[in-house]
């Protein structure tokens, strides 16, 4: 977002005018949400907290919610009961107002990474005692809330390891008890789409042949991936929802496979270090000793499978050779059991 309103500051649009509020300070004021007519909620490292230690992830103060009042023009902690000694960001508020959620990283920690999705309720005008979500897990990240605009689904960010690598996006959806399903992963088209859309495109853009047409069938399985995963997963979820059911993404043998799930992935850093460099050198080296042995679906020319009798012995540099004045060049001749297949161009 901040690379995104520099770059709206350099190009100029008629319908937009980008200016900085006047409340900004030299901490990190960041995601910011409107709660109401001329108020703004936002997260901010500010030196106001009330301890004294450091983020380690910054080095800087714990953050912290605040509410800015257009009225009064006035920046004012958010809530007591919300702030606490711990980090508190990225929060957002139900359509209808009465729901907080927000995002608490626990200090105290040699590696304070642990975050948790909290909620609160707002009874009348007082705000309840936060608690975090029933499905979260110990030492597995949670964060960057946010509400679908019917007000029962949530989406967030996790580490989880049941994940698709790294961080991605999940959403859970609240029954008409007022309990919240486990969690499902928006799956591969959200969280690792570009890694198959990208290769599909250079395939189709290098290959020919089956090459290609592999490439564009994979491109329509994504788009049709993506139709059926987001809309018509979605359908069927609230038709089922609305009908006061519950749904899981889950069994009881597997629900806590990874629970006590322990890796010390950041320890074993050096050992990833070395294995992928030297995957990348013996890669380099291969291709510049090497080259690339493309075939006829890359480069182009002629394909013929040729099936002889069953008992004929062929010799296939003897037919390499036969065959090379023929085509004006030296063909590839891979034998197969009993096929022998000529590639030339």
């Amino acid at each position: 977002m901040c690379k995104q309103a520099i770059d709206w500051k350099k190009n100029k649009n008629a319908a937009y005018e980008i200016s900085q509020v006047n409340f900004n300070t030299t901490a990190a004021d960041y995601a910011p949400v409107p709660i109401g007519p001329g108020t703004l909620l936002f997260t901010s490292d500010r030196e106001s907290k009330e301890t004294s230690e450091s983020y380690l992830w910054t080095g800087r103060s714990f953050s912290d919610l605040y509410v800015f009042k257009s009225a009064t023009q006035e920046v004012a902690p958010f809530d007591e009961i919300i702030n606490s000694p711990d980090n508190e960001g990225t929060a957002i508020l139900s359509p209808d107002g009465q729901m907080l959620v927000f995002t608490r990283c626990y200090a105290g920690q040699a590696y304070d990474a642990w975050c948790k999705l909290m909620y609160s309720y707002k009874r009348g005008n007082v705000w309840q005692e936060p608690e975090p979500f029933p499905f979260i897990r110990e030492e597995v990240n949670y964060g960057h809330p946010a509400f679908a605009a019917n007000g029962t689904t949530l989406f967030f960010s996790s580490d989880a390891p049941e994940g698709q690598g790294g961080h991605d996006i999940y959403f859970t959806q609240v029954d008409g008890a007022g309990i919240w399903a486990e969690p499902a992963n928006l799956g591969t088209f959200i969280n690792t789409c570009l890694l198959y859309t990208s290769s599909a495109m250079v395939l189709a853009y290098f290959g020919l042949g089956p090459i290609k047409g592999f490439a564009v069938t994979l491109l329509i399985g994504v788009v049709f991936s993506f139709f059926t995963a987001v809309i018509v997963g979605r359908l069927i979820i609230e038709w089922w929802v609305s009908k006061g059911n519950t749904i899981g993404f889950s069994t009881n043998l597997t629900k806590n496979t990874f629970a006590n799930l322990n890796v010390d992935w950041l320890g074993k850093r050096k050992i990833a270090y070395i294995c992928s460099t030297v995957f990348i050198v013996v890669g380099l080296i291969s291709m510049f000793t090497r080259g690339f042995e493309l075939g006829v679906d890359f480069r182009g020319g002629y394909s013929y499978n040729v099936q002889f009798e069953k008992g004929v012995q062929v010799d296939a540099d003897k037919l390499r050779t036969s065959l090379t004045a023929a085509f004006g060049g030296t063909p590839v001749v891979l034998s197969l059991i009993h096929i022998c297949a000529e590639y030339f161009w």
